[in-house]
């Protein structure tokens, strides 16, 4: 095992006597179906990528192999926005199912990012609902001029059309809810194909160099995707690439107008590299378009939303019938319309909230989890070529 190491890290440092004219043989006619990509009958054609970014020039540099497969704790797992996302083990999955959960979660309503989110209009509801009693109480007590009258409201209204209350909620939690699993299946697709690509590489790319070049921009493409999809800041991107590529490298990725493109661009011409047969680079390359179907699929999720109509409508609906609902409680309840207004809104608006806020997923999933997974199974794959090798040497 300590052999594989060496082997990749020798192909990863080692300096190359390549030349920057270096150009990519292509001895394959026609066209490989489903991606694209054109080949010409025994030509050379001059590499698209820059030669930098495909030789290591740098062999004391920072790039190490350790630093790309570091594997790291989960419970360490902190988002930029500060909201907690565990990632589930057997323990947390037995808490999960307890029937203590319930006191457990009722202690954490206040401190709940939904409560903090809803404060603002449940503080408004609430405080609309204690004018209303004060004035109701103000003309039973005859303290208002006479022509104040004793607001009475039919409950009527409310029974006519809390049936298109529900619908709207369970309309937009599904619709959310749809997102947010579309969101998961994607990044477990990067996740998986990364993977076997990876896995791939190892056993059929004989250059150590090649070898090492599809690990780290692999890697640098599950950074790249994380952040293409959460914050687009070039700062974010830059100090993510940072232990992954040289700065020369990350240059490149973060000037170019999609880094997760430009990534897999590179890993194309990688493989393109590779002397490995036609079937293999075919299934090599549909891995490389399967995680570009990914990135698309991230997009579409990231820029539209679910109709921007319905969500305000949504919004008014629910803001307008529990704002006249108190005047229809009065006549029970009296000054207990207050605390039952302010629960009423936090359970209702707390079921539009949840909606909203997985409507836009992939700052509520834990990709931090799914890159770091990517790096240990990559740190695996590559630790163990040679264990592999040699079980099935002696079988």
């Amino acid at each position: 095992m300590q052999l594989g190491w060496s082997r990749v890290q020798s192909g990863l440092f080692a300096q190359t006597s390549q030349s920057r004219e270096t150009s990519v043989l292509l001895n394959r006619s026609g066209r490989i179906r489903g991606h694209g990509i054109s080949r010409c009958r025994t030509v050379k054609a001059q590499a698209s990528i820059p030669e930098p970014l495909l030789v290591d020039d740098e062999p004391r540099s920072k790039l190490k192999l350790e630093r790309l497969t570091a594997s790291y704790d989960d419970s360490t797992l902190k988002p930029s926005n500060g909201v907690t996302r565990h990632v589930f083990t057997v323990e947390r999955w037995g808490a999960h199912r307890s029937t203590g959960r319930y006191w457990r979660h009722l202690r954490g309503i206040f401190s709940s990012a939904t409560f903090k989110n809803l404060l603002p209009p449940i503080a408004y509801l609430t405080a609309a609902s204690a004018v209303l009693c004060t004035y109701q109480e103000l003309v039973q007590a005859h303290e208002l001029p006479a022509w104040c009258p004793l607001l009475h409201l039919s409950d009527l209204p409310f029974e006519s059309t809390n049936f298109a209350l529900s619908l709207l909620l369970v309309f937009r939690t599904d619709a959310s809810y749809a997102r947010w699993v579309e969101a998961l299946d994607v990044w477990s697709t990067v996740r998986n194909t990364s993977k076997k690509f990876i896995r791939d590489s190892a056993c059929w790319v004989r250059d150590q160099a090649l070898q090492a070049l599809l690990m780290k921009w692999t890697i640098a493409f599950c950074k790249s995707l994380e952040v293409f999809v959460t914050t687009q800041s070039s700062t974010n991107l830059r100090q993510a690439l940072a232990e992954v590529l040289t700065e020369r490298e990350a240059q490149h990725v973060v000037a170019a107008r999609c880094a997760p493109h430009y990534c897999l661009h590179v890993l194309t011409e990688i493989v393109n590299r590779a002397a490995i047969s036609e079937l293999r680079e075919e299934k090599m390359l549909e891995g490389i378009s399967t995680l570009n179907s990914a990135v698309g699929a991230s997009e579409k999720l990231m820029r539209y939303p679910i109709p921007l109509s319905y969500t305000r409508h949504t919004s008014r609906f629910m803001l307008l019938w529990l704002g006249f609902l108190p005047g229809a409680m009065w006549d029970d309840l009296h000054w207990l319309c207050v605390p039952v207004t302010a629960v009423m809104a936090f359970l209702l608006l707390g079921i539009e909230e949840i909606g909203v806020q997985i409507e836009e997923p992939f700052t509520r999933l834990p990709l931090q989890d799914f890159t770091d997974d990517i790096r240990a199974d990559i740190s695996q794959i590559y630790g163990s070529m040679d264990d592999v090798h040699d079980l099935v040497t002696a079988s």
